[in-house]
């Protein structure tokens, strides 16, 4: 359990400077959190239409039930084989994820009093084996590989119910500085992509207008560092003065790595838009967990070295599975749900457990799917005059996304292309170097050439290209 510091003989106060009156709001910023057996008393079940608790951070993880014998003849499992983390179920009693038992008695629910509908079932964990290859396959071994690299590694229900419990303790600590803000769990931890080792990324909400990222940032952040310093359960926290200031700290029961930046709201939506994307179709995590392995080894997955961001690198193999595929593993989650999606929308009323009806028609392997992923960027897409964009489910031609870039800005769509599906910049703009981009596309390209040949990913892992 996270305890706080208290000095002797006096209450725990987290921070004792003034704090700036600009950023003491006079309206909470998210909505109240209503201790759970207040709902039980007023709000017996959710029901459409009725006030809504905040639904971002009371997530189940979106670990399923993987299938037993892998599919024969389509490319995912039956519907008795597989949950996704939006379907709603009926069980008894609060989310274990979220309200540990034990650890906090006044959040407790009789079972025999509330039945809450909007949060999966945990059933008792099953021992998953590695599926069987598709017969005829000639890309068994790469899909054996990954499927065992994804089962091995992937960030666990454990993992994320840690990571659950300290962004709770850490919100008691930050709503005692800025009473009315939101801290939000973003990246590969809510998005389902992160391994058991991943790092935590987190967003402090503190106001719905833009904050100046130098100097107002950076006050907050050191703010909190001054507080987290008197917490007994966080160890070496550091503020780090970069483009987007963050606050790096590390839990000190787990170890877990917690990256804590501010007022990212775009970075709130884009968490929202992949968490979808990993529950639409059962194949998008093991590739992308496979593909920044692939691209950590060859050292083309750090964006200060000028090379592609992880979060680059899954907007560009989630293009492949709409574009590059025929038919597409998955398509535009925002064009099949534009008001899901609606960018002007306050991040405080995205739906976390809408189910996305739709069903792919691709069959093809995970082996298939990885290996055309090298082909489609080392041949088929046109660097030069292409722009992978997920929002439309295509590849843009760069005359069409320079028309809604400001002049000052056009300097961005150089060499690698990604459009961030929201704001629709360059999310791919690190890498900007000639001679750097030629090193990227050189890795695809070898990779492709080995992968295709050999079949067998051990190619991949003997040397960086």
């Amino acid at each position: 359990m996270y305890h706080q510091t208290s000095l002797p003989g006096t209450s725990y106060q987290p921070y004792s400077t003034s704090v700036p009156s600009h950023f003491v709001f006079q309206e909470p910023y998210v909505q109240r959190q209503v201790p759970q057996r207040l709902i039980a008393q007023q709000y017996p079940t959710y029901v459409s239409g009725m006030p809504r608790v905040h639904q971002w951070n009371n997530q189940p993880s979106v670990n399923y039930p993987t299938p037993v014998v892998y599919p024969q003849t389509s490319g995912f499992p039956s519907q008795s084989n597989r949950k996704s983390a939006f379907i709603s179920h009926q069980r008894d009693g609060p989310n274990p994820l979220v309200h540990t038992p034990g650890k906090r008695s006044h959040d407790r629910i009789s079972s025999s009093t509330v039945k809450i509908t909007d949060e999966p079932t945990l059933k008792k964990k099953r021992t998953e084996r590695l599926p069987p290859s598709i017969k005829n396959d000639l890309n068994g071994t790469i899909t054996s590989e990954i499927w065992r690299y994804f089962e091995q590694y992937k960030q666990s229900d454990e993992n994320y119910e840690h990571k659950v419990d300290l962004r709770n303790a850490l919100y008691a600590v930050f709503k005692e500085i800025f009473p009315f803000c939101g801290l939000y769990m973003v990246g590969s931890s809510m998005s389902g992509f992160a391994t058991k080792t991943s790092d935590m990324d987190l967003c402090l909400m503190v106001s719905n207008q833009q904050i100046d990222g130098k100097r107002e940032a950076v006050e907050i952040l050191m703010a909190i560092q001054t507080a987290l310093r008197r917490s007994k359960f966080v160890r070496k926290a550091q503020v780090i003065r970069a483009r987007v200031p963050i606050l790096k700290f590390e839990d000190y029961l787990h170890g877990i790595e917690c990256d804590l930046n501010i007022n990212n709201s775009v970075g709130i939506r884009n968490t929202h838009l992949l968490r979808y994307y990993a529950a639409m179709d059962w194949r998008v995590r093991p590739l992308i967990l496979y593909a920044k392995k692939w691209a950590r080894f060859h050292d083309i997955n750090d964006a200060s070295k000028k090379t592609i961001s992880s979060y680059s690198l899954c907007l560009m193999l989630i293009n492949y599975l709409q574009s590059g595929c025929e038919p597409p593993v998955v398509e535009s989650v925002q064009k099949l749900y534009p008001d899901l999606f609606e960018y002007g929308d306050d991040i405080r009323n995205l739906q976390m457990n809408v189910k996305i009806e739709f069903k792919s028609k691709n069959s093809e392997s995970l082996g298939d799917l990885f290996l055309g992923f090298l082909k489609y960027y080392s041949t088929e897409f046109d660097f030069d005059l292409d722009v992978a964009s997920v929002r439309q489910g295509c590849r843009l031609p760069i005359h069409l996304a320079k028309t809604w870039t400001p002049s000052t800005e056009l300097s961005m769509w150089k060499c690698l292309k990604v459009e961030e599906p929201f704001d629709r910049s360059n999310t791919a703009r690190s890498c900007f170097d000639e001679a750097t981009f030629a090193r990227v596309m050189r890795v695809f390209g070898r990779s492709f050439r080995a992968l295709s040949t050999k079949r067998d990913p051990i190619v991949l892992f003997n040397e960086p290209f």
